[in-house]
């Protein structure tokens, strides 16, 4: 069963090597953004049959997952979750999902998957060149 714990500093190796499995290019999957953020949107994680599992809240009471990353078939951690929030009577809310993920989402759940894109949290990128050149 998939058991979650706070996010703490002695866990950032072992976190970081599953986040390596999958290059999500989005600061929700990057040791710092996580690590940074982790008291503010409660997070917890768990690993659970070599896969790692997030948990969080997002504006205070609204429990979302990320998409799972590890060494197993994205169905069988998409069912993990599944029994996980059944078992705890959850919605199945998945959020920070990265454009790669959706697809597999698509068409895992067809019909159900409703991505609402949030300007207000949308990363962004510079290109080394550009900060260089700033003045």
């Amino acid at each position: 069963m998939i058991h979650f714990k706070s996010v703490e500093a002695d866990d950032i190796r072992h976190i970081t090597a599953y986040l390596s499995v999958r290059n999500f290019r989005t600061c929700d999957f990057s040791i710092g953004g996580i690590f940074m953020w982790r008291e503010y949107f409660k997070t917890s994680y768990a690993v659970y049959n070599n896969c790692l599992f997030f948990k969080i809240k997002y504006f205070d009471d609204l429990i979302c997952f990320t998409f799972p990353i590890g060494h197993i078939p994205d169905d069988e951690a998409l069912t993990a979750l599944e029994h996980y929030v059944r078992k705890r009577q959850l919605a199945f809310n998945l959020c920070t999902v990265p454009e790669e993920a959706l697809e597999v989402l698509r068409q895992r759940y067809p019909d159900r998957v409703i991505a609402r894109p949030m300007r207000d949290w949308f990363d962004y990128l510079y290109k080394t060149d550009d900060l260089i050149r700033i003045k």
